[in-house]
């Protein structure tokens, strides 16, 4: 999309980018994570381990089959599920999908919203798997990863993170009755908050990524990513990246915060708030599922996230909530120490000379061929993914795989009615 490429991510349209993007780069060594949704991704880099003869059984890694949580787009979901149950039976080092109740986080939810509609998540893709694709929960719990955010509230959020934990090992064992101990443990990555990061003296962010960072180890965080001080306005420079993993670096290797499983256990404080947040999060995970599951409540998940937003937004205008430099303590000469980036637009058009030099020197008439095949196999009730990754390889881009959708089931089926990005 014009104004965009380049400038929101890596942008990866056919085989050929991920065999630039991998040069020299052995699939065997590295754990990978897509941060994509978009299954016709997964089966790239499935096509590139395949043409350069890696046993799939030995990748590593993570693909967000689920961005938020099953689609409601009948395709979509087909494929999110075909994409998971392929994972189970092909690759069995790969985690099957990461839930991201942190993007929900940072849209403005509150804590116990944050546990509710992440867990509710797992509850329903678990649900499908089972009922839908004839897995096993213990096939499915131990693979399943799920995103956090680390906000500002410090007590709150090491409460949270406890609370998330122990609501996940009882619903694995007493709803879905697992009897591996392994399906019990809640999996997580903790991203700090972006939205709590302030334009106004970006210096001060160092400080919040830290507090933050600082919680999520305390609540057993399994893996941390702190977000750069100019996220506020810009896209993070190498300089503020840096200083953000210098931070990480600190909190791992000088304050002995991760020497301890649960230093903060057994705090009446913290044992008190993890019990009320556990129970509040587990009303909403109750009226989630009389609504239907995450997947047909989300028009009542959204008018939540959108009322508790109102209600914060509300409290930072009258200074019931303190903001440093931006709504109390704005004084002093506090210069920007960095620049806005400009849309440079020459990316965009290497990554456009790139595509259609790749539609160039692809074989054609394997290329139409393809398409035929992937639209029959997207209006059939076979797996998808073994097809998307044929297509990886005869050099179909996404565009075009996408375009395969659309012509075996149509545009309505292919898109969700309600997004959580609202």
């Amino acid at each position: 999309m014009e104004g965009y490429i380049g400038h929101c991510g890596l942008v990866v349209e056919t085989l050929a980018d991920w065999e630039r993007l991998f040069e020299g780069i052995d699939q065997e060594k590295v754990n990978m994570t897509l941060l994509s949704h978009q299954s016709v991704q997964m089966a790239m880099y499935l096509a590139l381990a395949e043409e350069r003869g890696v046993d799939k059984k030995k990748l590593r890694g993570t693909h967000e089959a689920i961005t938020y949580g099953l689609s409601d787009g009948d395709e979509d979901r087909r494929e999110q599920l075909d994409e998971m149950a392929y994972c189970v039976k092909n690759l069995p080092l790969w985690n099957i999908t990461t839930f991201k109740g942190r993007n929900m986080r940072d849209g403005g939810c509150t804590a116990p919203q944050e546990i509710a509609i992440n867990l509710a998540m797992g509850i329903d893709a678990a649900r499908a798997l089972i009922e839908e694709r004839g897995l096993d929960i213990d096939q499915v719990a131990p693979r399943m990863g799920f995103m956090f955010c680390a906000h500002m509230d410090f007590l709150e959020e090491v409460a949270k993170l406890r609370a998330a934990r122990k609501m996940w090992s009882r619903i694995v064992k007493e709803r879905f009755g697992a009897k591996n101990p392994r399906s019990q443990i809640l999996r997580f990555h903790v991203q700090s908050a972006g939205s709590a990061l302030t334009r106004e003296q970006p210096l001060n962010n160092i400080a919040r990524v830290a507090i933050q960072g600082l919680a999520a180890i305390m609540g057993g965080a399994n893996s941390l990513h702190l977000c750069p001080m100019d996220e506020g306005y810009t896209i993070p420079t190498e300089f503020s990246t840096l200083v953000s993993m210098r931070v990480q670096q600190i909190l791992a290797h000088e304050t002995g915060a991760m020497n301890v499983c649960d230093p903060l256990g057994g705090s009446y404080c913290i044992e008190s708030l993890t019990k009320q947040l556990e129970e509040e999060a587990q009303k909403l995970v109750d009226e989630i599922e009389k609504r239907g599951g995450e997947c047909k409540a989300r028009e009542w998940i959204i008018n939540e996230i959108c009322t508790a937003a109102y209600k914060y937004q509300q409290q930072i205008a009258s200074k019931e909530r303190i903001i440093v430099g931006v709504n109390e303590f704005t004084g002093g000469d506090y210069p920007y120490p960095f620049e806005l980036r400009d849309y440079n637009a020459s990316i965009a058009e290497k990554q456009i000379s790139r595509l259609n030099k790749v539609r160039e020197e692809r074989d054609n008439a394997k290329a139409e061929a393809m398409k035929e095949r992937l639209i029959e196999a997207f209006r059939s009730k076979e797996n998808i993914m073994p097809y998307l990754i044929e297509a990886a390889k005869a050099y179909l881009s996404a565009g075009e795989i996408h375009q395969c959708r659309v012509a075996a089931v149509g545009e309505e089926a292919c898109y969700s009615r309600v997004c959580y990005e609202h």
